[in-house]
């Protein structure tokens, strides 16, 4: 048997949250950047079974990505 689970109402809210933490932490960068970032680290995790933790996953890998965008 083989479980599948999209992404919920409630998972593309807190996604949406991350996106507007992340551009206030970061706001030197393009906000358009911060975008990309949080939804290829969403993208990356769409397959994870267990969804509960993904806002989490995503906002750390996003954040990592954006703090070496911003070293250059």
């Amino acid at each position: 048997m083989t479980l599948t689970v999209h992404a919920g109402h409630d998972e593309e809210t807190r996604i949406a949250d991350v996106r507007n933490r992340l551009t206030q932490r970061f706001p030197d960068l393009d906000p358009a950047l911060v975008v990309r970032a949080v939804d290829e680290a969403h993208r990356e995790l769409a397959g994870a079974t267990v969804r509960d933790f993904v806002p989490i996953l995503v906002e750390k890998h996003a954040r990592d990505v954006l703090e070496q965008a911003r070293r250059g």
